[in-house]
């Protein structure tokens, strides 16, 4: 291993609030009473749609949220204003949003990797300004290469975008590890540029929204923690060292 690529959120960062309570939140002040976690189940069985999507959100995100929040009304068994309940959402909810926080063990493992000389990269699909949010989470120092998907303008699993990140980093696909904790994007799409893919499965309180492998097999190189991606790495894959 000569390199480490991150996703981003679910896998670096969480929504505080997570996104199901604001969805929910706002779905109540339309008139439509949905707990929590029913929203949850909603993103999840809507993690097709969203993947089918994912040109859309590169190209024009507020139409991609705008559309999504269709789908996740009408899986909610909404039927009524469909569109003017889905731009409300849309509109309202980065201002309900509180932010992004990181993940409590992410600086540890992000120092233990740069103590082994080990370049660090981002590759998530995210919309503008990825690089400003991590430097305002006081993340962006640890990072040689940050890739957003609306600011590049392409996204996962495109194998091109890990192709990105590879070259601005100077080292090859296939001595570069990357975790992520969505099987779609980030183990298919990483395997498809020739990377190792690591499928971060968070078993806490703040995991994804969306399931990590939607129930498909995957008998590869899993964590629970970003903490078990040191051994991982030392245990089963030889460290060489940082590239120039």
């Amino acid at each position: 291993v000569a390199a480490v690529c991150f996703d981003g959120g679910g896998t670096l960062l969480h929504m505080d609030p997570p996104p199901e309570v604001i969805f929910a939140d706002l779905c109540r002040e339309l008139g439509v009473e949905i707990a929590p976690a029913a929203a949850g189940r909603a993103y999840a069985r809507s993690e097709t749609w969203f993947n089918a999507h994912r040109d859309l959100y590169t190209r024009a995100p507020e139409e991609f949220w705008r559309r999504g929040n269709r789908v996740l009304l009408e899986r909610l068994g909404v039927r009524d204003e469909l569109d003017a309940r889905a731009a409300f959402i849309t509109d309202e909810f980065s201002k309900r949003a509180g932010g992004w926080s990181v993940y409590p063990e992410v600086p540890e493992v992000l120092a233990a990797l740069q103590a082994r000389g080990l370049p660090l990269a981002v590759v998530s699909n995210w919309d503008p300004g990825l690089s400003g949010l991590l430097e305002r989470l006081g993340l962006r120092g640890a990072f040689r290469v940050v890739i957003g998907s609306a600011d590049a303008g392409v996204s996962k699993p495109d194998p091109q975008i890990f192709g990105l990140a590879t070259a601005a980093l100077g080292v090859a696909p296939g001595q570069t590890v990357h975790v992520g904790d969505l099987y779609e994007y980030d183990i298919l799409g990483a395997r498809a540029a020739g990377l190792i893919p690591v499928l971060l499965e968070r078993r806490a309180e703040r995991a994804s929204v969306f399931s990590a492998t939607m129930g498909r097999p995957y008998d590869g190189l899993r964590i629970i923690d970003l903490r078990e991606l040191i051994p991982l790495i030392e245990g089963n894959l030889e460290v060489i060292g940082a590239v120039s």
